[in-house]
């Protein structure tokens, strides 16, 4: 989160953030090709994001903590690039990018902080 929100821009965050959604070990949140919806806040465990090539072998592309956004490499194709698969029981909140792109727009300093995370 941005140090400096007030207690309404921390409200209007709080607002737009989906419930807790938990991911089961092995199971994907989002998988490449999927339409790019949300950013993901990972809140429990960590995530490996994977590409799969033409000839089926896959590839990690890294690994995500708790604390760490994921999903953000939809933002330009619209689409999901990779397969993002829980490592662990996991937990995440996911953050609707319609509405955080509407937050950004009232809050520079959440527009600031969006732009350090990408």
């Amino acid at each position: 989160m941005p140090p400096h929100l007030s207690a309404t821009e921390l409200a209007r965050l709080d607002a737009i953030v989906c419930s807790m959604r938990i991911v089961r070990r092995g199971e994907t949140l989002y998988r490449a090709g999927d339409k790019f919806k949300s950013i993901y806040a990972v809140r429990v465990s960590c995530f490996k994001t994977v590409i799969t090539h033409r000839d089926g072998h896959e590839q990690v592309t890294g690994f995500h903590i708790a604390g760490e956004p994921l999903g953000l490499d939809g933002v330009c194709s619209d689409e999901q690039n990779c397969d993002a698969i829980a490592l662990e029981d996991s937990k995440v909140c996911g953050i609707p990018f319609d509405l955080l792109e509407d937050l950004c727009h009232d809050v520079k300093a959440m527009q600031q902080y969006v732009h350090r995370i990408a």
